[in-house]
Order: structure tokens, then sequence, then C-alpha cells
């Protein structure tokens, strides 16, 4: 008898064309592929869009259930027992009330290997670090699930190669215990851990959206776009901007970063790695409050205890962290960059708008020109468990616009297509053009720091924590910066495909050839060996700092380094 599977039939969502596929369950299924090249539009869209609309060319023989990395803790008030077990708990920590519950040993087993056994239940769910965060969000999930069909969507990303490799693990005993595993996966020690490969591409946005690959393992190992991975993954870019002048910290005692000195070299790359509930994030937090000069920066460092030299040198920080650009389909990386306020006078002015249509009407916002059926949000939200899906209006087909706005053409262009054309594509478009100057240099960046396949109307709420930073990047990027400033950086190969970090790299580079200085929080190992210099956090305490080829053997197990 052969084993169930997924049945796909010209599956045409978003970027992907015709697909056609069977994907096996029971096993431990990894979608690889370029970032945007239709990952998740197959295992999030169609597989469980297909599900819960009861798509007839998508069979899905259970019903799936989604999990996907958070960014950030949010406002929850809580305690980690009422969290993740809803209610109260009459034991302290995790693993004894898992025990309590005589819950089977597969729960103990994934609590042990994601090292959150010992998490006091009684404490504030806020006071958790974002890795232990989304670890425990993982074991809500499970036993919660009424389903052994799970699609997750980068677990791993963040985590040390030791850490990554035990999720690898977790996967492979809940396929032994009879689970389906669909895991979004960019981790290079959970994909060699993988049964089967689903590879999508061959590149990004409408360049992407085909099946590539499809097998086993052992088979995938032979293709030249995992061949090329495993180059990258060793690739040096001779980074050597090693600076006399530093910032030193003195005495610090915050939240759990406690050392007396640590030092920063200014003007080079910074990277800050460590295992989970290091202080990587901390690290990075106190940097910027002790920092920051603005008007009202000393509220900030209220509670920071010791010193800080070197602020002389800088002018000043910018934080730029995980968090969404904003949480619902209204908000668009067209409105984060201001890309939108150009796009708007563009055809505000436009020769073609004939009827004479004010500013206004060329806002999603405003009721005048939005899509009646949609409100201008070009999608329809549907809540999956704790996951937001967006389903494309089948009205607009996305373009947010009523009919009236959408006949006003540009370059042959209705502000609804521009909206849907990649970033790559656009820029193509309007580089002759030196009226469009502003956007397309705006879109330059963009396409720099690895985001060509972005649509500037993809809902904010569908980007990844990493793509998130990189379009903040490009918004500080677009400003007149000038040089000495601090750019503090949280985890920015979170999302990002190993093809891509070495443009992620340059572009940090070119900031500091500029005289700035970068410091960043991550486990990546291609960021930490192209890094000038490496500090090594454990529990809040300095394990290692100086130069990555000097890392002790040991910390380079745990890295991947």
């Amino acid at each position: 008898m052969s084993s169930p599977c997924v049945i796909i039939k010209n599956a045409k969502k978003n970027n992907l064309k015709n697909v056609s596929v069977d994907i096996p369950m029971n096993k431990l299924v990894a979608f690889v592929g370029k970032s945007g090249s239709g990952k998740s539009t197959l295992a999030v869209d169609v597989i469980m869009g297909g599900f819960i609309e009861h798509n007839a060319n998508v069979v899905v023989p259970c019903e799936p259930c989604l999990f996907s990395q958070r960014v950030d803790v949010g406002a929850k008030n809580s305690t980690i027992g009422k969290y993740i077990f809803s209610k109260d708990c009459s034991k302290n920590k995790l693993l004894e009330e898992l025990e309590l519950l005589g819950k089977d040993s597969i729960f103990l087993n994934i609590v042990n290997l994601l090292g959150i056994g010992g998490i006091g239940l009684k404490q504030n769910i806020r006071t958790l670090s974002l890795t232990e965060y989304n670890k425990c969000r993982f074991v809500k999930t499970l036993l919660s699930s009424k389903t052994k069909f799970l699609i997750v969507d980068e677990f791993s990303a963040t985590m040390t190669k030791e850490d990554c490799k035990k999720i690898a693990q977790i996967y492979k005993l809940l396929v032994k215990n009879g689970y389906s595993i669909f895991a979004i996966e960019h981790s290079i020690y959970v994909i060699e851990e993988s049964d089967y490969i689903i590879e999508m591409g061959p590149e990004a946005g409408k360049d992407g959206g085909n099946v590539v690959f499809s097998g086993a393992l052992k088979d995938y190992k032979e293709q030249n776009t995992y061949k090329e991975m495993k180059k990258i993954c060793s690739l040096d870019l001779h980074i050597n901007h090693l600076s006399s002048k530093k910032l030193e910290l003195s005495d610090v005692n915050y939240h759990n970063i406690k050392t007396s000195k640590l030092t920063f070299p200014l003007f080079s790359l910074v990277t800050v790695c460590g295992k989970m509930a290091a202080g990587k994030t901390s690290m990075i937090e106190l940097l910027y409050k002790s920092c920051d000069k603005s008007a009202n920066a000393w509220k900030a460092r209220e509670g920071i205890v010791g010193n800080i030299n070197g602020k002389n040198y800088l002018r000043r920080p910018y934080l730029i962290d995980q968090t969404p650009l904003g949480k619902n389909a209204m908000s668009t990386p067209a409105t984060y960059t201001a890309i939108m306020y150009s796009l708007r006078n563009i055809y505000f002015k436009s020769k073609n708008n004939k009827a004479g249509y004010n500013l206004s009407y060329f806002s999603y916002n405003n009721k005048e020109g939005q899509c009646p059926f949609c409100k201008g949000m070009g999608y329809s939200e549907i809540l999956s468990g704790e996951e937001m899906l967006y389903e494309r209006c089948k009205f607009c087909e996305g373009m947010r616009f009523c009919k009236d706005v959408l006949n006003i053409k540009d370059l042959e262009l209705s502000i609804g297509e521009v909206l849907n054309l990649t970033c790559k594509e656009l820029f193509s478009i309007y580089k002759e053009d030196k009226t469009k100057a502003i956007v397309t240099k705006k879109i330059e960046f963009i396409n720099e720091v690895g985001l060509s396949y972005l649509t500037l109307g993809q809902p904010s709420g569908t980007l990844s924590g990493g793509e998130s930073q990189r379009i903040k990047i490009t918004k500080e990027l677009a400003k007149k910066l000038g040089d000495r400033c601090l750019f503090l950086l949280d985890s920015p190969s979170k999302g990002l495909h190993l093809s891509d970090m070495p443009k992620v790299v340059k572009i940090l580079k070119k900031l500091i050839e500029n005289n700035n200085s970068i410091i960043i929080a991550d486990n990546n190992p291609f960021f930490i060996n192209n890094s000038d210099y490496i500090i090594f956090l454990d529990k809040g305490r300095i394990e290692y700092e100086g130069s990555p080829k000097q890392m002790p053997i040991a910390l380079k197990e745990i890295l991947g380094a």
C-alpha cells in the first residue's frame, strides 16, 4: 500500500507557474530555494489555503497546522504556564508539569532537546528571550494541535548549528511517531537531515514559482544548487576593518548582561553571537540606549548600570530590529519606505488623470479610491490558530484600488499594477525616466539587499523578520546619513537564503567604508566568518572576544563557523 501524499494540480497562486507536484506524507520534507522563490506560497498558501477553501486541485489527507517563528513577544501579559497550557499550573518547571499531566515521552524528549525543560512556569512570558518564546510556542502548538501534520516556517532561523541539529532531531522524532513535517528552511543543518526535498526556483519573484527539484535528499545532494550552498558556507569576503577607535563598556549590569569590561572596535563589522538567552538582543539594546544622544535618551538609560567610553567617535546610533513594519494588509513596503507618497504624486500629476482626481484618490486607505470590496486591503485576512493567512481579493486581484483609479495609466501601468510588480521589474521600467529618480533610488537599495523579488504592495505581515529588517536598512540608506553612525542589527540573516548573504554583507561593508560602524546579533556562520570581530556570550557573560579565525574550536563547533 502506497503512503499518502499531498497532491497539488495546476497551482497558480502568487508567483507559482501552474505547479503540479505530489509530496509524500509521514516524512520530514524540506521546502528550499531562494527567498521569494515560492516556498511559503506552495507550503502555506496552497496547501493550508487549499485545505481551508476545499480547493479541488489540492488534495490534503488530513488537516494541516501551521507554525511560524514570531519576531517579537508582543504585548502578552501572562505567565508562561498559562500561555502554554491555557490554565494555572501545579508545578513550577515545564518538564515537571508535562510529567504531572502524564504526557507521552515524545513531548518530554522534545522539551529536553529544545533546552526549555527548566523554564519557570510562574514567570511572565515577556521575560523570555525571543528564541525561548518561539520554542515555548512550538510546544504549545504540539500540545494543542489535533493533527499530526505540521507546516513549520523557519523554526530554526537565528539558532546556532547545535540548536539547528536538535530541531532536525525533533522533526525526525515526530516523523517516527506518525507526524508529517513540511519545513520551510534555509538552514543547511536541517536540510541535510530531511527525507525529501522540494526546491522552488530557479530564482525569486516572477523568475521563480517552479518546482525545480522534487526528490530524496541523496539525489538533491547531486544538484548544483546544493553544491553552491555548501560553497557559500565557507566563502570569505576578506573584510578587514579593525580600527584603533573603540567603544568600551565597563562594570555593566543590564538584564542578564554582567561584565567588568567589554570592547567593540568601531568602523568595523562586529558580530555578537551565543546560545539561547545568551543576551544578544539585550546587548544590542544596551548599546543603542548607551549611545543614543537624543533629547530624552536619559529616560531609556534608567536602570542601566555601567560606564561607556568612546561615544565621542559616534554621531548617533540606528537600531534596526526584526519587528514587523506593520501587522495588517494596509501596511506595505511602499508605505513604510514612503515610495507610496511618490507614486501617488506621479499618478495625481499624470496627463491621463483626465477626471482630475485629487491626491487622496491615489491612496488605498481612502474610501474614494480604494476597492469597494476589500476596502483597499487587496487581501482578506484568515486567522488559522495563531497564524495569519492572506487571501488575494477576487475583485481587484490584489491591486487595492477601484476601477476608475486603475484606469489611469503611467508608462502603460496603473498604480495597482506598479504595486504588484517585483522591485526588479519596476527598477528596469523606471530607471531611464528621470522623473522617477526618487522612487528608482529607493528601489535600487531594496534590490541591493537581496529583496528584488518583493512587490511594493505586499502586506507587511507576510514579510519574514529578516525581510522586514532589510526594508528598514534600505529606508536608512535612502537618507543622507553621512558618517560616524552606529548601525545595530538584530539577526539580519533571518529569512535570508545563503546566496543572498554576500549581498547583505557587501551593503554593510559599504556603510563601513563610509566611516560607519556595524554591530549585529546573529548566529549565522556566514556572518560570523565574515566579521572583523566576534563576541560570544553565554548567559550574559563573555566567553570569547576577538577574531573569528582565532575562536576556540569548541565554540566554532557550536556555531558551525
